[in-house]
């Protein structure tokens, strides 16, 4: 008995288990006498709502886990670049298994509450763009092949789920890469990127019973329980798959070629949202402007060559003919032909020197054309741009016209995008600038200079890509590149473009006649020759030379038109040309 004793009191812990033994003893008979007391009916209903409660409480952790987890299971599966299984990415390292907290009474009853007003400017700003956004969200999720597309990423156990949230998640991804990469991260800090959270309520990620958009986000950034941190921090772990890959898009790997169309639509709608982002604080960083010219580059391709006049110059239009006799065909320019031959001969003997390993000395193959209007400048640099080509100077050898209005812009930052985008166009071609030297003439606040210096930069970085050839009047074209070093050093090589002669002006409307099978009689002939007499003794700047023979030719065949009308078209010759119809309304 003793020896119990002395063992119990030398184990602290027995002696601890026993004292709980007993409490346990007594608040179980407590509650036995508590409940004994209290009737039947009460005691049920008690009971009941403790299980019901605790039910609910383990269905809403279920339910949760599983809401995680169908995001888990859609980044489970890399991203593929096509629809097979194989993947050129590695497994996300994260995905959203933290929900965005709903905001509280998101009801109806203070839909006019005030909203911060540069909020407001800046939403309105960033409308149009998420507007369309939204439309093209609409427009795929009740696509098919999208949906097909999606689940064609995600695990076994994902491929049934509703694809909405995926398709959302893509497009949000990014939107946060793009804000990212322009230098505004997505934070409620500030109001610069309050069209992501606007976005993000028009998607579904954060569920409201209201439509009021503004009033919704504005409580976004005023509610401090809503924390997005984790949130974007997924989106950003997402969106890492494509980046080593090089592609701007998640959305354009996921969709692959499902809808080229909406595709394209996405990433133009993508490219308004981040030029309004770039400008919001109304000033283009260096970073912003390059952002936004690899953006401009990635959108569908646009011709950007204006519609082709009649060619007055060529007996022989668009026929595939040799390139000595296209050039030989040109009415006059016989200085400048010889010019274009002597280049051309010259490129020619440097590539044997090439072939044969000799050296060669750096050669510019950019040049500038000066003369009048409408003496054949562009004709020849479509000429210049095929033996170009011929030579292996130039892969492509087509040829983009431009002028300053395609170049520049009214506002800063933009004319580089704009410069960019025209000289993307004419990669591995020539590109011909008319009246170049209108890139300089601006006022003070002008952005022409913008675009000789993105040009000069340009022109260095491509220079085995890009061959420029620059326009105007002589005395005009010949002060604007002298004034500028950068221009000087690279355009070293003139061609001077003479106005034709009466003789020569002659010809081209009797070639323009020939063409469209119209004859002059022999007084047609001779009202042309006064005519063309009367014009030249009157020459002055604006003398149009090959331009003014083609308006000429149009408005002879519309008088001609007008004196036919009155007559018997079965007796008379539709196709002859009489000295009325060349003096009009002068005779």
């Amino acid at each position: 008995m003793g020896r119990r004793r002395s063992s119990t009191s030398s184990n602290p812990l027995g002696c601890f288990f026993l004292l709980v033994l007993g409490l346990i003893v007594y608040i179980v008979e407590k509650i036995s006498t508590f409940l004994s007391s209290i009737p039947t009916p009460v005691l049920v209903v008690l009971l009941g709502g403790i299980v019901g409660f605790t039910s609910f409480v383990i269905y809403k952790k279920r339910h949760s886990n599983e809401t995680s987890g169908e995001n888990d299971d859609f980044w489970s599966n890399p991203v593929s670049s096509n629809n097979s299984q194989s993947s050129v990415f590695g497994e996300a390292e994260n995905s959203l298994t933290e929900p965005v907290e709903q905001i509280p009474a998101f009801g109806g009853e203070s839909e006019q509450e005030s909203i911060n007003t540069t909020l407001k400017s800046y939403l309105k700003r960033y409308s149009s763009s998420i507007n369309t956004i939204h439309s093209i969200y609409k427009e795929l999720r009740n696509n098919n092949k999208v949906a097909e597309a999606i689940r064609n990423h995600s695990s076994e156990s994902s491929k049934n789920e509703p694809t909405d949230r995926s398709l959302a998640i893509i497009m949000l991804a990014d939107i946060q890469y793009i804000s990212k990469e322009l230098g505004h991260p997505i934070s409620k800090q500030n109001y610069d990127t309050c069209g992501f959270i606007s976005l993000l309520l028009r998607l579904q990620i954060i569920t409201t019973k209201s439509s009021n958009w503004n009033v919704l986000t504005s409580r976004i950034y005023a509610d401090n329980s809503t924390d997005l941190d984790s949130f974007l921090h997924n989106l950003q772990n997402i969106h890492q798959q494509v980046e080593s890959t090089g592609e701007l898009y998640l959305l354009s790997v996921i969709l692959d070629n499902t809808n080229q169309e909406a595709l394209s639509r996405y990433k133009q709608s993508i490219y308004e949202y981040a030029k309004v982002l770039a400008n919001i604080d109304g000033f283009l960083t260096s970073d912003e402007i390059q952002f936004l010219q690899r953006l401009e580059r990635d959108l569908p391709k646009v011709t950007l060559s204006k519609p082709e006049n009649i060619d007055f110059c060529s007996q022989k239009s668009k026929s595939h003919i040799d390139i000595d006799e296209e050039l030989n065909n040109l009415v006059g320019l016989e200085s400048v032909k010889s010019e274009v031959k002597t280049f051309r001969n010259f490129i020619k003997i440097q590539n044997e020197r090439k072939k044969k390993g000799l050296p060669i000395p750096p050669t510019s193959y950019h040049l500038v054309f000066s003369g009048n209007p409408g003496t054949g400048k562009t004709t020849l640099a479509r000429i210049m741009a095929k033996i170009l080509k011929e030579l292996g100077i130039l892969s492509k050898g087509h040829l983009v016209e431009t002028s300053r209005t395609d170049l520049v812009a009214g506002y800063v930052g933009q004319t580089a995008i704009k410069t960019n985008k025209v000289i993307d166009e004419a990669l591995d071609g020539v590109l011909f600038i008319d009246e170049a030297y209108t890139l300089a003439k601006g006022s003070e606040n002008d952005f022409g200079q913008e675009a000789i210096d993105t040009l000069l930069k340009r022109m260095e970085d491509d220079r085995d890509r890009l061959v420029v050839i620059v326009a105007g009047y002589t005395n005009e074209i010949k002060t604007f590149i002298e004034s500028n070093p950068g221009l000087s050093s690279r355009f070293n090589r003139y061609i001077n473009f003479p106005d034709y002669t009466k003789a020569e002006l002659s010809e081209i409307f009797k070639r323009l006649a020939n063409k469209y099978h119209y004859t002059l009689s022999s007084d047609a002939e001779q009202a042309l020759s006064s005519l063309l007499d009367e014009t030249l003794s009157n020459e002055n700047n604006h003398f149009g030379n090959g331009r003014f023979v083609r308006n000429l030719f149009e408005k002879v065949i519309e008088h001609q038109a007008n004196r036919l009308a009155k007559e018997d078209l079965n007796t008379v010759n539709i196709n002859e040309l009489t000295a009325k119809d060349l003096l009009g309304e002068k005779r």
